[in-house]
């Protein structure tokens, strides 16, 4: 009897290490995820569409800070540079989500990273007129309380 206690303390406690090693937990059911998913989608469209537009405040509004000084201030400062060369320049960006997956923190905190793919049409410039499609991702992290809630975009890892 003392061995069968012996071993099933043993497997409770390299079961209790091997918790603490993963900072995931899959499935947690706290939030809605088809409402979710559909803020989160509300969010990329919103900041690709600022980005489009031109619009570096209304980007700001969409990030963490990470999030706009890695990818929306750099943007911005070479569309500055690119329009000092080019005055006719128009660029056309849109947006296409092929995936969005959560996970949770250990604190039991979501996250969203969504797949996408990003299309940018440059026109009015000469030799660095072009058409991309760039494959990538963003990383959004939620925020608030039940009845304030919100995505922040905290990284976009497409080349541009």
């Amino acid at each position: 009897m003392n061995k069968k206690i012996f071993y099933f303390s043993i497997f409770l406690l390299f079961a209790l290490v091997l918790s603490g090693c993963d900072s995931i937990i899959v499935g947690n059911t706290e939030i809605d995820i088809e409402l979710e998913t559909k803020r989160v989608e509300d969010v990329v469209d919103g900041f690709w569409a600022a980005i489009n537009t031109q619009d570096g405040w209304k980007a700001y509004w969409y990030c963490s800070d990470n999030g706009y000084k890695q990818f929306v201030e750099p943007y911005f400062d070479n569309l500055i540079v690119l329009k000092q060369l080019c005055p006719n320049l128009i660029i056309d960006i849109y947006s296409v989500i092929n995936d969005i997956s959560f996970e949770w923190d250990k604190l039991g905190n979501p996250r969203a990273t969504v797949d996408v793919q990003v299309n940018k049409t440059v026109m009015g410039c000469g030799d660095l007129n072009s058409t991309k499609a760039e494959f990538g991702t963003m990383e959004l992290s939620y925020y608030g309380g039940a009845a304030d809630v919100w995505w922040i975009v905290d990284k976009v890892d497409i080349d541009f």
